[in-house]
């Protein structure tokens, strides 16, 4: 597949002068990391627009699915030894069932699908995100023509940015997802989550 990896054992960072280093990883790869992946992905979204009241057990589920895939990527982020972003993916008919829905007729075979983006709020603004995007989707192997990218439905740089991208925004292919809120409410509050699709 031709993974970039500028570093591949943790050990290794902390001897390493430039920082912050990107490490591509694919499928059981993921496995060590996922602890950490999900520990900053919930510090992440529980920021706006999110304000997701998650947990550990809730959220694990959804990134081991990255790690039982033959082709699921993590790019992940490190400042030293530190985790400071992840953006990761799967094959679409490696995730649930629920994401398949919008592309029924669009041949899910051939979709890829950019699960989480995630970075730390003190290190935004400076291009770490476009690069693990773009370095996510340089690891995609060629069977995938078409690359899903799903978020809240707002005003935001990252739309200038995946525009730039050749990312287009498909209202008419969404889902619904209910998740807890920051916030006195114990009930799940329904979200709908908007694609963007751009070519490999």
């Amino acid at each position: 597949m031709g993974i970039e990896i500028f570093e591949t054992v943790a050990t290794q960072f902390s001897s390493c002068k430039e920082s912050p280093q990107i490490v591509v990883l694919e499928g059981a790869q993921i496995n060590p990391y996922l602890t950490e992946i999900v520990e900053l992905m919930l510090i992440v979204y529980r920021e706006a627009p999110y304000r997701y009241e998650g947990t550990m057990e809730e959220y694990l589920p959804l990134v081991q699915a990255y790690a039982n895939s033959k082709h699921g990527i993590a790019a992940l982020l490190f400042d030293g030894r530190k985790l400071i972003g992840v953006a990761a993916g799967a094959p679409l008919t490696d995730v649930n069932p629920k994401w398949h829905e919008p592309f029924k007729n669009d041949g899910i075979e051939k979709i890829f699908y950019v699960g989480d983006e995630v970075l730390l709020s003190e290190r935004r603004g400076q291009g770490f995100g476009s690069r693990l995007f773009d370095t996510l989707v340089r690891a995609i192997p060629a069977p995938y023509e078409m690359v899903a990218f799903s978020r809240i439905e707002e005003e935001s740089p990252l739309n200038n940015a995946l525009k730039a991208r050749g990312f287009v925004e498909r209202p008419e292919k969404n889902v619904v997802i209910p998740w807890r809120e920051i916030g006195p409410n114990e009930e799940a509050v329904p979200h709908k989550l908007v694609f963007w699709t751009g070519s490999k």
